[in-house]
């Protein structure tokens, strides 16, 4: 695959937390004389946090673009979406205060960036003449609903990601395409010997790292209808019948 000139213009992302910190430091600029407050005789004075007047929420324009690729744009209102969407999952469920910005701020990431691959393999498949027929698209959907556990339909399943069928249809030939063009690049390519896996391993370490942020563990409790035969820690190990195991 020849690379291709890809243009990348206003990768950034403006949380409203920096937003609110820009606006302060432009209001710095502009001092007004604040009206004089009458304390009534005998009456305590309100607390401080009562005068000050309630600061507006910051509105982000859907419509700014966040990242450009070759023409295409996200824009925030899209990036938006797709984060409440995430976010909305299970996984993602039950973060603690302090871990559900760090989990926002990575989503974010993982998602402006994977418009930027897809857009480019997309715009490639293009170039290649790579389609995704009606026929490709309806057997994908099918292995998808013979997948969906609990009787679920489709559109159950497409209700509750926040889309339509147009738009996960859609979604599918993109990747089909997707699809195809890695398997041209694929298929011919000889299987890595030990030594090659060795050096990858040895050589990137941080491909390998997992953040400790994002370990879950976990534990199995079993049922046993023999506890005595369970060999404690500092005990002398038990011989445990294969059937009782």
């Amino acid at each position: 695959m020849k690379a291709r000139e890809t243009r990348v213009v206003g990768a950034f992302v403006m949380l409203p937390a920096t937003i609110c910190i820009c606006l302060g430091v432009l209001a710095g600029g502009c001092k007004k004389e604040k009206a004089p407050v009458t304390v009534s005789e005998g009456m305590p004075p309100s607390p401080p946090s009562a005068m000050q007047p309630a600061v507006p929420a910051v509105v982000v324009n859907p419509k700014a673009v966040v990242v450009s690729v070759s023409g295409k744009t996200l824009t925030r209102g899209q990036l938006e979406e797709q984060l409440a969407r995430a976010l909305a999952s299970p996984q993602f469920q039950g973060l603690s205060p302090e871990m559900a910005p760090k989990a926002r701020q990575k989503l974010e990431k993982d998602i402006t960036e994977g418009f930027v691959v897809q857009t480019i393999l997309e715009q490639e498949a293009d170039s290649r003449k790579i389609v995704a027929g009606d026929k490709d698209c309806d057997e994908e959907m099918a292995k998808m609903q013979s997948s969906l556990q609990g009787g679920m339909s489709m559109e159950q399943m497409v209700t509750m990601m926040g889309m339509d069928m147009k738009e996960l249809k859609s979604q599918i030939a993109q990747e089909l395409k997707i699809r195809k063009l890695l398997d041209l690049q694929t298929t011919n390519v000889p299987a890595p010997t030990a030594e090659e896996v060795l050096g990858f391993y040895t050589n990137t370490p941080a491909a390998f790292q997992m953040p400790t942020d994002y370990v879950h563990v976990r534990h199995i409790l079993v049922a046993l209808d023999n506890p005595e035969s369970v060999t404690m820690p500092g005990e002398e190990a038990k011989p445990v019948d294969e059937a009782v195991k």
